[in-house]
């Protein structure tokens, strides 16, 4: 499982997410998932925003939420204010591999790495 906690949905986020749906549906004998939290803002407005990401850029096995009980990302991950996108990549209940980036560290060289890294969860 891909899980993304993100403060700032752009066209990297966005070409992130679609590479990893591309895995999930490679994947789809291991249950690849790909979840997107939308956190660091107030959650009606993050609801629209995440709302309209994932239509602007028709994901079809993302799930984009807004956390609205914790907004700023799960306490016990410890989510920086000055990351704008960390990617926790699962295999069971155990992060294998994690990427924390400030704000705009996510370029296409990033990505590519982070994608490759996905080969370490999957079988």
């Amino acid at each position: 499982m891909a899980m993304i906690y993100a403060r700032k949905l752009d066209e990297n986020l966005a070409s992130l997410v679609k590479k990893f749906e591309t895995v999930a549906a490679d994947n789809e004998d291991e249950k690849f998932a790909v979840l997107v939290a939308v956190i660091g803002g107030d959650v009606e407005e993050l609801k629209t925003s995440a709302a309209e990401f994932a239509s602007n850029h028709n994901l079809t096995k993302a799930i984009v939420v807004v956390p609205s009980e914790q907004p700023d990302g799960p306490k016990k991950y410890g989510i920086s204010a000055d990351a704008a996108t960390c990617v926790f990549l699962y295999s069971g209940k155990k992060v294998k591999v994690a990427h924390v980036l400030p704000t705009d560290a996510l370029n296409g060289d990033r990505i590519a790495v982070i994608v490759a890294d996905a080969g370490k969860i999957l079988k």
